[in-house]
């Protein structure tokens, strides 16, 4: 900073003097004057030019130090000013205070904090505009300061005159030139508005998690809801489908497919809105297993190729060397592949689609490919969108929900993997997944269905024991095994499956989880526990998902309601055996005693159906006549005369053969004309039933009528 112009103009003049006078006495003598005269004077100017020579420097120095010290002074004004204009517009609280808290200095932000102008805080404490909590909590944290000579910081909840806050404060000790403690600093910020957004934030992320709880409880109740009720719908449309063809019935059988159609699509609906549901809140928990990659592609097309057939399609895998084992989630894996095929299929009409297997740096790639109708560049764009198809005119075509690609990237993603695809129009697309192949060295492979025993497992009964407590759940899964001669018993609790279980010795259970005196878990862990059965083979057929437990526990196969029949059947029958047994109705108004007996009969390998009175029965015998018919003579309404009677005037019921099992005393008369209607007449006097048991055997034998024992 450059000096004052008349500063500098002093400082010039005064050099200027003292160089003027300086000369003359540093000049030499005069010339010409002799050499010996007054040398002691010319010493004299030597030494006082010296002087002044001395004094000018002098002088030059203390000009260079003053202008030095006046620029220093300058610097430290402006320092003075920016720290003050720091301390004064700052948004952060600022104070200075005293050891015993006077307040020295205030910025404008915190005297707004406390309520009053910042000169009137000057040399008071914050007792005058605090509340005495506040002013206790302040006095206690400065004494830290000025006791521990160290820096400290607090997230402090103070209320002052100018209202309540919440404060993050730094305090820092203020030290004289000897360094020793003269005050404290406070610098504080004010986070009161961000505590409220963050509380907020919190609530409002409370809130969200509790709705999608609540979204995911109730898609998952709703789930069990909508499925139990469809499960009928389709089981039962199924059946009467069936049943037109078998009549030649078409105007029906077109009416019950559509039925059929239409609710398995809404059945898929809700399966995949419930999986975008479980995967968006983070439910998902993928359980892996060791599986032959060959087994799963070879099941999950096989079930796949009478779609493949309707459409025309040749539905092709291939499968390159060195593919073997790889451990993945089976189940959500297979969900992919049979997405991705079955989107194959849909979108070919007469012609191929390729399913290509192989392994390279430890991924396992899967590829389907199709020769359909194929996507544009824009289509592919948004091909994975949730609820998105290729177009509308796609979507009102060939059906779907567009959520299973969705589906599909998402828990390929889950198990580290992706999918991508490549498409040209009407030159079909290709879909590649791409997954880990995971650790297959220290486990064993799962078995697969192809590998478990194909004939009845030795000292059980060919009876499937049939768990469920809805009704109609039981029925459907009656009507699809005994259609393939199997004997079923039904049971509706699992405390009677456990009885069951140990009397009937099944070869095979089919059971639910949502039971209603205990789950479907509690009774396979029963059985499990037991050493007699521990080794009984148990197929899930349920409307909830699959859990980890089913391999825990060895479940053979967990199939979700509504059901496919003909896998059911084909299962069952590899625990059951093909052959064929006698089938039986036994009518009796007497509870016990009718399942009693029928209890007995399915143990011995025969297919029972029962019946508490007459016209019930000729109802069930019209439907499927029986081989044999275990009938009761005193019943009320129709008694046992009333239902002969009604039979042999009934061609279809007329051959069906009779045994009477009654315990009332009949005349010599009656018995000689029920002798000509009925082939043999039983006592009801064996307290254990084996002596109808007996009797059904020898008549059976007698009548040629196959029956399948163990």
């Amino acid at each position: 900073m450059k000096l004052p112009t008349s500063a500098g103009r002093a400082a010039k003049s005064v050099g200027a003097v003292l160089l003027f006078v300086s000369m003359p006495l540093l000049a030499k003598a005069p010339i010409g004057a002799p050499a010996q005269t007054n040398t002691s004077g010319d010493g004299d100017y030597l030494l006082i030019g010296a002087l002044v020579l001395l004094l000018v420097i002098m002088g030059m120095g203390l000009v260079l130090l003053y202008r030095r010290m006046h620029a220093l002074q300058e610097e430290m004004r402006a320092n003075a000013h920016l720290l003050d204009d720091f301390f004064q517009h700052s948004n952060v609280a600022m104070k200075v205070k005293d050891k015993d808290g006077h307040i020295l200095r205030v910025n404008d932000t915190a005297a707004s904090l406390m309520g009053r102008p910042a000169n009137e805080l000057l040399g008071k404490k914050v007792d005058t505009v605090a509340t005495p909590e506040t002013a206790e909590l302040i006095g206690k944290h400065d004494h830290e300061v000025v006791q521990g000579h160290g820096v400290t910081a607090y997230e402090e909840q103070v209320n002052y005159l100018g209202g309540s806050y919440t404060l993050l404060t730094r305090r820092f000790p203020i030290t004289d030139e000897r360094n020793a403690i003269a005050g404290v600093g406070v610098i504080s910020m004010d986070i009161t508005q961000r505590m409220h957004t963050e509380q907020e934030l919190r609530i409002a992320k409370l809130e969200a998690e509790a709705a999608n709880r609540a979204k995911s409880l109730f898609l998952a109740n709703m789930s069990h809801e909508l499925r139990t009720p469809l499960n009928s719908i389709i089981g039962l449309s199924e059946l009467t489908f069936e049943q037109a063809e078998e009549r030649e019935d078409r105007e029906t059988a077109e009416i019950m497919q559509r039925v059929v159609n239409a609710g398995r699509h809404l059945l898929s609906l809700i399966n995949d809105i419930l999986d975008i549901s479980r995967i968006e809140s983070g439910r998902i928990e993928l359980h892996t297993e060791i599986v032959h990659v060959q087994t799963l592609l070879e099941t999950s097309i096989n079930s796949m190729q009478p779609l493949a057939k309707a459409n025309g399609n040749k539905l092709l895998l291939e499968i390159a060397p060195g593919v073997d084992l790889v451990c993945v989630d089976v189940t959500r894996l297979r969900q992919v592949i049979l997405n991705l095929i079955g989107n194959a299929i849909k979108f070919t009409r007469n012609g191929e689609v390729k399913v290509k297997v192989s392994s390279q740096h430890e991924q396992l790639q899967i590829v389907v490919a199709d020769t359909g109708i194929g996507m544009t560049p824009e289509q592919l764009q948004r091909i994975f969108e949730p609820f998105e198809q290729a177009d509308r005119s796609i979507a009102r075509r060939f059906g779907g929900s567009g959520l299973g690609l969705t589906i599909s990237r998402q828990l390929l993603g889950l198990m580290e993997g992706h999918i991508s695809v490549s498409s040209d129009i009407q030159s079909g697309s290709v879909f590649t997944v791409t997954l880990p192949i995971g650790d297959v060295s220290s486990a064993e492979p799962r078995p697969s269905l192809a590998t478990l025993a194909l004939q009845p497992v030795p000292g059980r009964n060919p009876v499937v024991l049939v768990v469920d407590d809805d009704e109609d759940a039981c029925e459907l899964v009656r009507n699809a095994l005994e259609r393939d001669g199997i004997n079923v018993v039904s049971a509706s609790s699992g405390e009677q499956a456990l009885a069951l279980t140990r009397s009937l010795r099944p070869a095979v259970m089919v059971l639910d989880i949502l039971l209603g005196d205990m789950t479907g878990w509690d009774v396979l862990a029963a059985i499990r526990a037991d050493p007699d059965h521990a080794e009984l083979p148990v197929i899930l057929c349920t409307v909830t998902d699959p859990d980890q437990r089913t391999g825990v526990l060895g479940v053979v196969e967990h199939l979700t309601k509504p059901f496919d029949r003909e896998h059911l059947s084909h299962l069952v029958q590899r625990f059951v055996g093909n052959a064929s047994s006698s089938s039986l109705l036994v009518v009796d108004d007497d509870d016990f005693y009718r399942d009693s007996i029928a209890n007995m009969l399915r143990q011995a390998g025969h297919q029972v159906d029962t019946a508490p009175n007459g016209e019930h029965a000729l109802s069930i015998m019209r439907n499927r006549p029986p081989d044999l018919l275990l009938l009761d003579m005193v019943m009320p309404g129709m008694d046992g005369l009333a239902v002969i009677e009604a039979m042999r005037t009934d061609p279809m019921l007329a051959p069906v053969p009779i045994m009477l099992v009654t315990a009332a005393d009949i005349s010599p008369e009656i018995s000689r004309n029920l002798y000509e209607r009925a082939v043999m007449l039983v006592r009801k006097d064996a307290p254990n039933h084996v002596d109808v048991v007996y009797h059904v055997h020898r008549l059976l034998d007698k009548l040629q009528i196959p029956t399948h024992r163990m």
